[in-house]
This record gives C-alpha cells, sequence and structure tokens, in this order.
C-alpha cells in the first residue's frame, strides 16, 4: 500500500520523465505543406534507391518454381510485395491498386 504523498511525488516524476522522452526524441511535426511534401519526396527517393538494392539481391537468390508459369518475373514480385509491406496495404487493397501502378 502506497500513501498518498508517495502517489503524487511518482506522479510528478514520471510526468518530468514523460516529457524529457518527448523533448529528446520526438519527431517534429511539419505543419508547412510544401515542406512536408519536400520532405516526403527525399524520403520516398532514398526508399526507392533502398528498394531497389533490395529487389535486385531478391531476386538474385530467387529459385525457379515448380508447377505452372509464373506472369511475373522474380524483381516484380519482389518489388509487389515491399511495395505492399512499406505502404502497410492489405492484401486486397495492393491487388486493388495493383492495376493503376501496374500499368
Amino acid at each position: 500500500m502506497i500513501t498518498q504523498s508517495e502517489y503524487e511525488t511518482f506522479r510528478d516524476n514520471i510526468n518530468a520523465l514523460i516529457q524529457e522522452y518527448r523533448e529528446k526524441f520526438s519527431v517534429p511535426m511539419i505543419t508547412d505543406s510544401k515542406e512536408y511534401e519536400a520532405t516526403y519526396r527525399k524520403r520516398l527517393l532514398g526508399m526507392s534507391m533502398e528498394l531497389r538494392s533490395t529487389i535486385d539481391h531478391a531476386s538474385s537468390i530467387a529459385i525457379n518454381e515448380f508447377g505452372r508459369p509464373s506472369l511475373l518475373d522474380a524483381k516484380e514480385k519482389a518489388f509487389i510485395i515491399l511495395v505492399k509491406e512499406i505502404m502497410k496495404l492489405s492484401n486486397r487493397r495492393m491487388a486493388y491498386e495493383l492495376p493503376a501502378v501496374w500499368n
């Protein structure tokens, strides 16, 4: 059982720790839409460069499949799966968006 004064001390300390954490580790929110778009474009460029190297690596270690021939090659499959995961899309949403992106 803790006393009221012990609880208040804990509460004050935890609030101070939360505030310190927010100051050190929070990402500043960008409210200017032009700055946000520029930052987003930079991040997408970096992601696309990383994605290309990941796709090249993934397709180089892909093995031939058995059964019915696939309509997509290994690079295309890797691209679809990685984009789905990066954009946090469900399988259904990715299947819906795929014709627009792929054509």
